[in-house]
């Protein structure tokens, strides 16, 4: 969600901003599919609770490698998911479902800009990695081979090297 926002920002406030960071993230709203899909999770937080939710969650946002060898990356996750009250979860699932499009203003994004992403992002896909990449001038990308959805804790050295180079560029 880092992601929206950070775009959302630009739109706001982007002269005020050195440079941006675009984490396993896309400029499009849900269609109605995935609108569709995150009010089905809502349904299923409500009926079935947290612990469902955690773990198809973590699921679909880690490398497989990550679930087999970095367990405690796993937890931390489903930890997080679980102190989360229900009514923020949800409200979370309505806010990622409302977001609006921001592709139309990529082309106006001036500042260095940073796209990271997980090699086997299964929320992300290369068509939405793409978008960022051709429409915003002054980009660089940065993909990491042994992450999913969760760079910054599947491969965490590598990941605050390239954003500590990153910083100290601009």
């Amino acid at each position: 969600m880092g992601g929206y926002i950070a775009l959302r920002t630009y739109e706001l406030i982007g002269q005020q901003l050195a440079g941006l960071i675009l984490c396993d993230t896309n400029s499009l709203a849900d269609d109605n599919k995935g609108k569709q899909k995150r009010f089905d999770s809502i349904q299923a937080l409500l009926k079935y609770g947290r612990r469902p939710f955690a773990i198809g969650f973590t699921e679909n946002v880690f490398y497989e490698k990550t679930i087999r060898e970095n367990p405690e990356a796993v937890e931390l996750i489903k930890s997080c998911i679980r102190r989360n009250e229900l009514s923020s979860i949800c409200a979370t699932q309505l806010a990622l479902a409302s977001r609006t499009d921001t592709t139309h203003s990529l082309k106006t994004i001036i500042i260095p800009t940073l796209v990271i992403k997980g090699k086997h992002d299964k929320l992300m896909s290369e068509e939405q990695t793409s978008i960022l990449i051709e429409n915003i001038p002054d980009v660089r990308f940065m993909e990491f081979e042994e992450s999913g959805h969760l760079p910054n804790l599947e491969e965490p050295e590598k990941f605050n090297r390239v954003l500590n180079e990153f910083l100290a560029s601009i």
